[in-house]
């Protein structure tokens, strides 16, 4: 099967594997709709399509000399993003099976080396649905982390103080200017409520103002914010929603005394 290009945009919604490994890995992965399988012949041509693909399935034992930490590790030393997820066998073949004995060792060992995810190989459908639901996972996953670092680079670039929110209401992360203005350090806002710089009555208008503005829109308005030491600051703030149901928010100090109120703008 020749390779399709993927261009890992993150609206792909069938995620591009390459397996290595078994008939029975091989099948699985062939018998699902929800991945776009590939083959290689080997390890050295699997490795050759990193960057291509979204996922790389590999069986623990392999032929030859190498194993799947292997070829995590090559996988690696090509791309720090692609996720890897390693099969060890529990099919009770006594001529197959991995040795019950160090199964748990290696299965530990991988983890600590950063393997994105395990599956125990059973058989059947059951293992074919396990398969596929740890593969969409970590490609989910990957996808959103590379999501969040391209979004964190646009946020930190920006000379505008800028945080951003997740849908609880808790700061996602906040950029240099942001933590200027306020006297803060990242470190010790990310994960904290919004409320821990705008106060409680701001940050639950800001938290509607986000719900009812439509993707595109923007709303604008004044909030206060709390330095460090406690003063106050009176900034001009204008929300963006973001898709997952939180917002960034951008803020700029003012000494105006504006009243609060929704102004959607586009």
């Amino acid at each position: 099967m020749s390779l399709t290009t993927h261009t890992h945009d993150f609206d792909t919604t069938t995620p591009a594997v390459v397996s290595l490994g078994s008939e029975a890995t091989a099948g699985a992965l062939d018998s699902l709709d929800t991945v776009d399988h590939h083959r290689p012949p080997d390890a050295d041509a699997a490795l050759a399509l990193i960057g291509q693909v979204d996922c790389v399935v590999t069986e623990r034992r392999l032929p030859g000399e190498r194993d799947g930490l292997e070829v995590f590790d090559a996988v690696r030393r090509r791309s720090a993003h692609v996720p890897v997820v390693v099969v060890t066998d529990d099919t009770g073949d006594a001529n197959d099976t991995d040795d019950a004995s160090d199964t748990e060792s290696f299965v530990r060992e991988a983890f600590r080396r950063g393997v994105t995810g395990h599956v125990a190989r059973r058989g059947g459908d059951p293992y074919a649905e396990a398969l596929a639901t740890r593969v969409e996972v970590v490609v989910e996953h990957a996808r959103d982390e590379r999501e969040r670092a391209r979004s964190r680079a646009t946020i930190d670039a920006r000379p505008e103080p800028v945080v951003a929110v997740s849908p609880t209401g808790r700061v996602r992360y906040a950029n240099p200017a942001y933590c200027d203005l306020f006297d803060r350090q990242e470190s010790t806002l990310v994960g904290e409520p919004l409320s821990a710089v705008h106060p409680e009555g701001d940050t639950e208008r800001l938290r509607r103002a986000a719900a009812a503005t439509a993707d595109g829109d923007e709303w604008s308005g004044t909030a206060v914010g709390l330095r460090g030491d406690g003063s106050p600051v009176r900034v001009r703030a204008v929300v963006s929603p973001l898709p997952d149901g939180g917002f960034t928010l951008v803020v700029t100090p003012t000494d105006a005394g504006v009243s609060l109120g929704e102004a959607p703008r586009r």
